[in-house]
């Protein structure tokens, strides 16, 4: 996570946050990414948040687990997400450079990092890394795919309302009012994924107005781990 700013405001604000997030609709970006997963596949949900679409792979009959980085927003998602959810309180920094690559590809518990999973869902919760991070996941999540796993994640093409005072006209990066960084993403980003990422190989790619009314834009994207291995 790119600023503590970021880390502070979702620990101080968990409830508030949970209240706003936990009944959005996100229906239609979950089905269509669940048309490409086996069936059961294990699902991580990287940024949970209120344990919202944990609870709905779980409902579906898919292995959900999730990770967040802040402990109060760890424990409302477990009370979410029901039983047959898991919840990891990590940030996804510390997720990504968990693995070293010496142990068994083919583990069967979902927190060893040499697991792999059958799709890695990550729905407005990168844009808060740095750009380092942010490639540094995507590497991450590439190894971490089961060959024809399928990864979805969603980020901001604009600030909306929610720019600070610090980003300008053109900026990439910027902090809001509340003390959160954020990253925005473009085409040129997605471009860079796909290169720096060869085992990944696009899907799909859409955007969306926010659900919540608040001006932004998102970009969707759909990857796939290739059959072959890297």
């Amino acid at each position: 996570m790119a600023s503590d700013g970021t880390k502070q405001f979702y620990e101080e604000n968990a409830h508030d946050y949970f209240a706003r997030t936990k009944d959005a609709d996100m229906t239609a970006l979950l089905g269509r990414f669940a048309e490409l997963l086996p069936d059961g596949a294990v699902v991580l949900d990287v940024g949970c948040g209120s344990g919202r679409d944990l609870r709905w792979f779980a409902e579906h009959g898919y292995r959900a687990v999730g990770i967040d980085a802040s402990e109060a927003l760890c424990a409302l998602a477990r009370g979410y997400a029901g039983p047959e959810a898991e919840v990891r309180c990590c940030t996804i920094e510390d997720w990504t450079a968990e693995r070293d690559g010496s142990g068994d590809r083919y583990e069967e518990d979902p927190w060893d990092p040499d697991f792999m999973y059958g799709g890695i869902w990550a729905n407005a919760s990168l844009l808060h890394l740095s750009e380092e991070d942010l490639f540094a996941f995507f590497r991450a999540a590439a190894s971490r795919l089961a060959p024809g796993g399928v990864l979805f994640f969603s980020m901001k093409e604009d600030a909306g309302d929610a720019a600070g005072a610090d980003s300008g006209p053109g900026a990439k990066t910027f902090t809001d009012g509340e003390g959160r960084f954020f990253r925005l993403f473009d085409g040129d980003d997605l471009s860079a994924v796909l290169m720096r990422t060869s085992s990944l190989s696009m899907v799909d790619s859409w955007t969306t107005a926010d659900s919540m009314g608040r001006g932004v834009t998102w970009r969707n994207v759909i990857l796939k781990r290739r059959k072959w291995l890297v």
